[in-house]
């Protein structure tokens, strides 16, 4: 078992002309955004953006939209907006990422033992992936294992195995996530 406890912890797409990488950083809790060369692969780091959540394991991106899960503690969905930071730079357009939606799911996931900042690779969100046309967000959810009764006393739930499908609406050129709805 991986220690992300995913199977997304990059995203490549294309947007806006350009071909762009995302990645989680487990380990300091960011997002990256990098602009792939076309011909070179060479990568331009274009932001680096910290979540409201610990151990962000899954990441995915859709034309101008990036969400990423977060697994440890408070299981979270943070989504952030690529926006052009600037048109005029002589090495081409600069790209940024703008906070967009943050859904809590309410549970709070025990740490692995020993380690505060990783998750374990038995519940909470295994991916995070849009749908073809970008209509919807979806969130597999791994689980329902068995809490100690340490755990259970310290306050820790783990949420329900399942998908979880978030609605994403386009309104006046900006995103608008719905409340999720929860598939056993």
């Amino acid at each position: 078992l991986n220690d992300l406890g995913s199977s997304n912890s990059l995203s490549y797409h294309l947007w806006d002309g350009a071909q762009l990488l995302t990645a989680v950083n487990a380990g300091d809790n960011t997002v990256s955004l990098m602009e792939v060369h076309p011909t070179t692969l060479e990568l331009t780091l274009h932001a680096v953006r910290a979540l409201e959540g610990i151990y962000p394991c899954s990441i995915t991106a859709f034309e101008d939209k990036v969400c990423t899960a977060d697994c440890a503690g408070s299981v979270m969905v943070e989504c952030f907006r690529i926006v052009v930071a600037d048109e005029d730079s002589e090495d081409g357009l600069s790209f940024a990422l703008e906070s967009d939606f943050v859904h809590d799911f309410g549970f709070n996931s025990p740490p692995r033992e020993g380690r505060d900042n990783a998750v374990s690779p038995v519940f909470g969100p295994g991916n995070i992936l849009f749908s073809g046309d970008g209509l919807q967000l979806g969130v597999v959810m791994k689980g329902d294992a068995a809490l100690t009764p340490e755990e259970i006393a310290a306050g820790h739930t783990v949420p329900p195995a399942g998908f979880w499908s978030f609605p994403v609406h386009a309104l006046d050129d900006s995103s608008a996530y719905g409340t999720p709805e929860y598939f056993p």
